[in-house]
């Protein structure tokens, strides 16, 4: 069932996100200064989560592969209680000065071969 984007908007304003409609059918919620959760409304009950200036995106629940090799399945409300409080965070990996991808990741990983974790601060 597709969360209504209502109800991300409000659930991420409760936790203290900065969030605006860039489109009627997609919700961009501020993790960092240059980094959004983009929560967009696709045909049927699907939706996708992506974060600007990356190529990776999702479809809730949100499987996330911990540094200890064991999955988490987050839906989208667990998602920004864990970046909430830090124990999700936005990987970003750099060729350079260049952005490759961005993603969300549990948080404890290597950073390693360009990776660096950036930890996720809600407006408040």
């Amino acid at each position: 069932m597709r969360p209504s984007l209502d109800a991300a908007e409000a659930f991420a304003i409760r936790l203290g996100w900065s969030v605006r409609r860039p489109k009627e059918d997609a919700v961009a919620i501020a993790l960092l200064p240059d980094v959004d959760l983009v929560v967009q409304a696709l045909d049927g009950d699907d939706v996708a989560l992506g974060l600007t200036g990356g190529a990776w995106h999702a479809h809730p629940p949100v499987m996330l592969e911990g540094p200890d090799g064991a999955f988490l399945s987050l839906d989208l409300g667990a998602l920004l209680v864990g970046l909430a409080r830090g124990t999700v965070v936005v990987a970003e990996q750099r060729a350079g000065e260049a952005l490759v991808d961005r993603w969300v990741t549990p948080s404890g990983g290597d950073e390693s071969e360009g990776v660096v974790f950036r930890v996720a601060t809600p407006a408040g």
